[in-house]
């Protein structure tokens, strides 16, 4: 691929500048083999386009699931209290989420190709957040924290600039089209909100300096700073809380059966009535079939996102072999902010994005029906037994109706129809 230059201050880009190239090396070289083999020292203007991406999809699409999935996700569930995080008002420190969870993710990629060029970290809680009330807060606060990961890549500017877009240069337009969102100011547009972030990772680093005793003399973070993160980090919050349910469930299934075994065990050993077996027996199989209910919900979600995901990691890696026939620099910019627009467009967490990163104002009933869903499935003891599976069962058929009553027009009744199909498969919901 010819070099490219970058004006930031135009939107126009130079083919056959000398200023900037776009490295394409093959892969980085490795220490050993397997999981333990590590890259040798790099500096960030060692790493490619092609690494780049790669990293990415393995990080923020959790390609690498033994890492991501197995050992960090699992790792927070064994952690008692993990979501607890620094207030940003007054920057009261309410727990430690912010050292343990990006401590955590640090340990779960050790020994994988350019590690050190990405690390995880979490926004502190707002005003706002702080003060939302619902009926179980720490289920809620859970989702709230896994909205908040930021995945921080130490790239060279120029890929940074392609790859880790704060503005997309897309958006949906009518009947399912993808159109430009600007051309003027195009690398300026791109980075809109950068200054706010930098500005945001400065007062966090001055809060850690200045120690608990001056906390409160900090000044407030200001709101755009708050909302400055790539839409890879959105995607990635949203897809660790699917994973992180589905854990939740299993285990928790599991534990069941653990007591059950037990409860029959003592029961039996202490002689207990005929009458006392048979209400556990029903305690536990109610609870099972409440699990049941749940796990597939949450299951059809993780699914339908995972069929999504992969479809744009395959395209994505695509976009890798066809470099050197790219028009401009632009165009590629598009093309990947067009696969990015797509995976927001299926990712629901429950703080939204920025208006530019999932403009569609339909998808807030979606949002919630999700959020009810994932709420209970972390903490289903919360709530009496005859509850569960209703409370499951609305919160689905809530979000099965929603998307069902969208216009044709819709973007999101189209993006949604597979998920549709899963839930409603056999009738077991919609009916």
């Amino acid at each position: 691929m010819p070099a490219i230059g970058f004006d930031m201050n135009s939107d126009t880009w130079n083919v056959g500048s000398s200023t900037v190239s776009m490295r394409r090396g093959g892969s980085l070289s490795l220490i050993g083999g397997g999981r333990g083999a590590v890259s040798t020292k790099l500096l960030p203007n060692d790493v490619t386009f092609q690494d780049a991406v790669r990293l990415i999809i393995d990080i923020a699409l959790c390609r690498d699931s033994e890492r991501i999935v197995y050992t960090f996700l699992y790792r927070l569930f064994n952690e008692p209290h993990w979501w607890y995080r620094r207030d940003a008002v007054g920057y009261k420190y309410t727990g430690t989420a912010s050292t343990f969870i990006s401590t955590a993710f640090a340990d779960a990629i050790r020994g994988k190709a350019l590690a050190q060029f990405v690390r995880l970290s979490v926004a502190p809680t707002s005003e706002s957040t702080l003060s939302q009330g619902t009926g179980d807060d720490s289920a809620h606060e859970v989702l709230r924290t896994f909205a908040s990961f930021e995945l921080v890549f130490s790239f060279p500017w120029d890929i940074e600039l392609i790859l880790l877009p704060l503005n997309l240069s897309v958006s949906w337009g009518g009947a399912d089209a993808i159109q430009e969102k600007y051309a003027s100011y195009f690398w300026k547009n791109r980075r809109r909100g950068e200054e706010a972030k930098v500005r945001r990772g400065n007062t966090e680093k001055a809060a850690e300096k200045t120690g608990a005793q001056e906390e409160r003399q900090q000044q407030p973070l200001d709101e755009q700073a708050m909302k400055a993160r790539e839409s890879w980090s959105y995607c990635f919050g949203y897809l660790c809380s699917l994973y992180y349910a589905q854990i939740s469930l299993r285990e928790q299934r599991k534990r069941l059966q653990q007591r059950d075994i037990f409860s029959h065990n003592i029961m039996s050993a202490l002689g207990s009535s005929e009458q006392g077996k048979k209400h556990t027996v029903r305690l536990t199989r109610g609870l099972g079939s409440a699990y049941f209910e749940l796990s597939f919900a949450v299951d059809s979600l993780l699914s339908f996102t995972q069929n999504i995901v992969g479809i744009v990691a395959r395209e994505l890696e695509g976009e890798l072999t066809k470099l050197g026939k790219v028009s401009s620099c632009m165009a590629l910019c598009q093309r990947i902010d067009a696969l990015l627009l797509r995976l927001c467009t299926v990712c629901f967490p429950v703080a939204p994005g920025l208006e530019d990163t999932c403009p569609m104002t339909d998808s807030l009933p979606i949002r919630e029906s999700i959020t009810a869903v994932l709420a209970i499935a972390l903490n289903p003891t919360s709530l009496p037994l005859r509850h569960i599976t209703s409370r499951t069962q609305n919160a689905i058929e809530a979000l099965v109706a929603v998307v069902r009553a969208l216009p044709a027009t819709s973007v999101l009744k189209e993006k949604l129809g597979s998920l549709l199909v899963l839930l409603t498969f056999n009738r077991f919901y919609g009916k």
